[in-house]
């Protein structure tokens, strides 16, 4: 009877045994997948973070950012002078013993100096814009400063040109005589007008090229 009983509790304690061992290794075992799991996500996200590293675009040097900037501080600058010339010619210096002179050399800085330097902003500009953290959507100081860029680049086709070509052909018709024509004082007007205006919105971009954090903070409290 004593020997059964004792059997019975060896027989008993083999079977916990057996079954602690038996939980051990499926534990294990379950161990194993997860880690196996955990390595594969751990792939499976660094994949895709290099991914989206090889996605982002292509950003400027640090040399290249500097030359960029440069020549759009020196291009801006020099539109807004020639701007400033241009203007002062017109208004202060044309009288009838220098029509032609003048008016010739205000048409020549606006084809010559005025309009590349508008050119050379708005590309330069473009370049800001794709090449680093600026973009063209993210500001809006940025889309105001476009379209400021885009009024001067319009309306010199559209005003400038035909007025200082008008103001020219009178000047050559009647010279000067010129000064007391309506067709010629109109055209002076447009153009000294138009010149006022893009010379006031160049003035805005500079403000908001300065400005921008302060906008930023307005657009961030909103």
């Amino acid at each position: 009877m004593k020997k059964n009983i004792e059997n019975n509790g060896i027989t008993a304690t083999g079977v916990q045994k057996n079954e602690v061992a038996g939980k051990a290794s499926m534990g294990n075992l379950v161990n194993r997948i997860n880690a196996g799991g955990n390595s594969k996500n751990k792939s499976n996200d660094n994949r895709a973070s290099s991914e989206r590293k090889d996605k982002l675009p292509m950003k400027l040097s640090s040399k290249g950012y500097k030359i960029v900037k440069t020549i759009h501080i020196l291009s801006a600058s020099i539109w807004i002078g020639a701007s400033v010339v241009g203007l002062f010619l017109l208004t202060v210096v044309l009288n009838k013993n220098n029509l032609s002179e003048i008016l010739l050399a205000v048409h020549y800085i606006d084809l010559l100096i005025i309009v590349p330097t508008n050119i050379i902003t708005f590309i330069t500009g473009i370049i800001f814009s794709r090449f680093t953290q600026w973009g063209f959507f993210k500001h809006k100081w940025i889309m105001l400063k476009y379209i400021i860029n885009i009024i001067p680049l319009t309306v010199g086709g559209i005003i400038f040109s035909p007025s200082i070509i008008n103001m020219l052909s009178i000047v050559n018709e009647v010279g000067e005589e010129a000064l007391s024509n309506p067709s010629f004082i109109l055209s002076k007007n447009i153009f000294t007008g138009a010149f006022i205006v893009i010379l006031l919105l160049l003035v805005t971009a500079v403000c908001l090229t300065v400005i921008k954090p302060k906008l930023e903070k307005i657009k961030n409290g909103k």
